[in-house]
């Protein structure tokens, strides 16, 4: 009797063929593919050992019932056709209950699609190209073997620009990452005794593994495995090699620009105000989305400077959509293509466009922001900014979007201001009024730690009211904006939700 736990392998070809290689000593491997000359080359491969192989239709339920995949342990999809795929996934979720699929994906539209559906999924590219990146040796390797392989542990060196050299790692404010390992290089004395005459002396290096606690202080040159989610972990590593900031980098590389409003958004707009702003978030990509064929002429004219045609692709695309509501679905498009760092919308002065965003596009265009973990920049006064001002109450996402506050006063060299608006201690309580200073006094941790000077404003009233009258509609307020979550009397999001509604200035929304 075979004891071995079960594996199901769709597709004999060169890549079944290699996990069968893989795989035949500890696993009992059925491996299906609707190719006979496939199933014949892979049974004289491996005659000599105990493997189902049978030629079918793994789309069809008759040939995954004939092969008892629901006894598998691990369902692996190898074949090179993403449509098949979508079938052969769809038919052993909803008809056999599986759940534990390794998938290939040729596109990334598919892959997409099929994480959202929990599948571990595996892009050739995504992993030729970690491996080519490994190999570089650009003071980062990416684990293509340990997890899921998507980037979610790294391996970096650390400069002596680094914000955390020299530095407790208690003393760090809590990240959406974590330390697991150091390697510390150190110089190892050899003697060599093969001469009678003369002792040879060898220096060495050679690293050594130390196993981080609150206590450990890491050095220039610590290589550092970091482990956190694949979407923020490349830009949080080339923060914390060299101190670089993420902005817009740590959410994608890419900034879509929204516009309808051909007053506002006409050739002065883009030459002067919109340019200032994309120079100093420095996209790798640049698209349009507009509804009026006078904002693309004017796009069209913009006289890109050096660090433009560094940055950005020479013809940034321009999408003119005739029809407000069919907005979306090509921001939807763009997003397939590359994950947007940032969402640029400018609103409008005119009624008709202005009730549109109201009761419509503002309000998709935040969800769109939401689904896709994308911060949105609303553009509601004049440009450059002024100061960075951070919207603080107490939730469990003001230290994430500290941060993003922090990293874009790094970018726009501007000075930083928290302001927090308490109510009364009669109504909240003394507790509440606690909480806020201690998450003020975190908030300050933080921008220590990144080098920013923070100034702080603690005000008592209305948020609402009090943030209105403080904040000048150059400034930029950061605030985060819960979507999903339900407001009541008192407690949060009620602020932020009538803030976007009111504020009459600049916005960068962190919709969580």
């Amino acid at each position: 009797m075979n004891d071995k736990p079960q594996i199901c392998i769709i597709g004999a070809g060169r890549t079944g063929r290699i996990l069968i290689n893989r795989l035949k000593h500890s696993w009992d491997l059925i491996v299906i593919d609707n190719k006979p000359e496939k199933i014949k080359i892979c049974e004289k491969m491996f005659s000599n050992f105990h493997i189902q192989f049978i030629t079918g239709d793994a789309s069809s339920f008759i040939t995954l019932k004939k092969a008892h995949v629901v006894k598998a342990y691990q369902v692996l999809i190898t074949i090179n056709n993403d449509d098949v795929i979508q079938e052969i996934i769809d038919l052993l979720k909803k008809r056999l209950q599986i759940r534990n699929i390794i998938a290939r994906a040729s596109s990334e539209r598919v892959a997409d699609k099929l994480r959202k559906a929990a599948i571990h999924v595996v892009t050739p590219y995504e992993t030729m190209a970690n491996m080519m990146i490994n190999d570089l040796s650009l003071g980062e390797t990416i684990a293509i073997n340990i997890g899921k392989g998507a980037g979610e542990i790294m391996q970096i060196e650390l400069t002596a620009s680094s914000p955390i050299v020299r530095k407790k790692l208690c003393d760090l404010p809590p990240h959406p990452w974590i330390i697991g390992a150091i390697y510390r290089p150190q110089n190892k004395i050899k003697f060599d005794m093969s001469e009678s005459y003369f002792k040879k002396l060898q220096i060495t290096k050679e690293d050594k593994l130390i196993i981080p606690d609150g206590n450990t202080i890491p050095k220039p040159g610590d290589k550092i495995i970091l482990i956190g989610e694949p979407e923020v972990l490349q830009a949080t590593a080339q923060y914390l090699k060299a101190g670089a900031p993420l902005f817009p980098l740590r959410y994608g590389n890419s900034i879509i620009s929204v516009f309808q409003d051909e007053n506002i958004c006409n050739d002065h707009f883009f030459q002067n105000d919109f340019k200032w702003l994309i120079n100093k978030l420095e996209p790798a990509r640049l698209e349009y989305i507009v509804s009026q064929t006078s904002i693309k002429k004017n796009i069209d004219q913009i006289e890109y400077s050096a660090i433009w045609k560094k940055h950005i692709s020479e013809d940034p695309p321009v999408i003119s959509v005739k029809k407000f509501y069919k907005i979306m679905d090509y921001l939807n498009l763009f997003k397939n293509e590359q994950k947007p760092g940032v969402v640029i919308f400018k609103k409008s002065q005119k009624p008709f466009f202005y009730y549109m965003e109201k009761f419509y596009l503002l309000k998709k265009t935040i969800n769109f922001c939401y689904n896709n973990n994308t911060p949105l920049l609303i553009l509601n006064s004049s440009i450059p900014f002024s100061r960075i001002s951070i919207f603080v109450s107490v939730s469990d996402h003001m230290i994430q979007l500290s941060e993003l506050a922090i990293e874009v006063a790094k970018n726009f060299s501007l000075p930083l201001e928290a302001i927090s608006i308490n109510l009364p201690a009669a109504i909240s309580g003394e507790q509440v009024l606690k909480n806020a200073n201690d998450l003020l006094q975190s908030i300050n941790e933080l921008s220590t730690l990144h080098g920013v000077q923070l100034e702080k404003k603690i005000l008592t009233g209305n948020p609402v009211h009090e943030t209105i009258n403080n904040i000048n509609n150059n400034e930029l307020l950061v605030i985060a904006l819960p979507v999903k979550q339900n407001s009541g009397f008192l407690q949060p999001p009620i602020s932020e939700k009538y803030l976007v509604k009111k504020f009459k200035g600049n916005m960068l929304v962190l919709t969580v």
